[in-house]
């Protein structure tokens, strides 16, 4: 029961500093583990958006002057890194590995 309680209070520290560093960002974000955002520009999410983090830091870059905007539904795995230099549109119920 204490791991349960650990993981939740991971989880919602995660994800409270990940909604920080978003422009807008929909219901429902989960992010389970470390996440590095370098934030220049913009990043907007939809509803429902899993970061899963377990094993390494999650990375998200987004250069100024460019947005990367994720859709509803979306998952993104263990180890991602996201790097824009331009514009990037993650459409609506996809799962990137």
């Amino acid at each position: 029961m204490s791991s349960n309680i650990f993981k939740l209070i991971k989880q919602l520290y995660w994800t409270k500093k990940t909604i920080s560093k978003f422009s807008e960002c929909g219901a429902q974000l989960k992010v389970t583990g470390p996440i590095i955002i370098n934030n220049e520009g913009e990043i907007n999410c939809g509803d429902n958006l899993l970061i899963r983090s377990n094993f390494r830091a999650a990375r998200i870059f987004v250069a100024n002057n460019t947005s990367l905007i994720i859709g509803n539904n979306v998952f993104f795995n263990n180890q991602i890194h996201i790097s824009c230099s331009s514009n990037i549109k993650i459409g609506s119920n996809c799962a990137i590995a």
